[in-house]
């Protein structure tokens, strides 16, 4: 019998709550009557910072998981990432998540980013949200070069129609 710190990220219509495990990163859907209990304040994550940081990947975007290519990037980034030691570069803070490059073993080896934007299965966000993310970044030149290899993996899948390029072009709705 362990208890761990959780977030209640919603409360379901069954009447459990969904949470996510400050101190670990997954979440679960849990009864509140046997598996929540109120915190003592003085091991709030303000007193105790938690372990795990939300994060996204840095530069690109996909689709929603109810969406085939958004479960096929899911897929792959589960088969690239579960379980392995990768390495990160962390670029900074938006939103409250840490921005992220990953990388499966070398950092000059193309990285998981540029994989799913390579396979058709992410894209890079619109112009505008780039050099915003850029300017809050500080411009780096890891940051640089990641927009310079995603934009050539990003080419390569359109002409390719890889993934969510199938049909050429992305319709406009689909960009938002």
């Amino acid at each position: 019998n362990s208890w761990y710190l959780a977030k209640i990220l919603e409360k379901t219509a069954n009447g459990k709550a969904k949470v996510l495990f400050v101190d670990h990163g997954n979440v679960a859907t849990v009864s509140p009557a046997t598996h929540l209990r109120p915190l003592d304040m003085s091991l709030a994550t303000e007193s105790i910072p938690a372990v795990a940081k939300e994060a996204q990947l840095a530069l690109i975007k996909v689709r929603p998981l109810d969406e085939d290519d958004g479960l096929d990037a899911a897929r792959m980034f589960q088969g690239a990432a579960w379980g392995k030691d990768l390495k990160a570069r962390l670029h900074g803070e938006t939103d409250g998540k840490v921005v992220v490059t990953l990388y499966e073993g070398d950092v000059d080896a193309p990285s998981i980013n540029e994989n799913l934007t390579a396979a058709g299965l992410a894209r890079i966000g619109k112009k505008y949200e780039m050099y915003d993310l850029l300017d809050r970044m500080g411009n780096s030149d890891s940051l640089g070069k990641l927009v310079k290899d995603l934009q050539a993996a990003q080419e390569s899948a359109r002409t390719s129609r890889k993934g969510m390029w199938i049909y050429g072009e992305i319709p406009e709705e689909d960009e938002e």
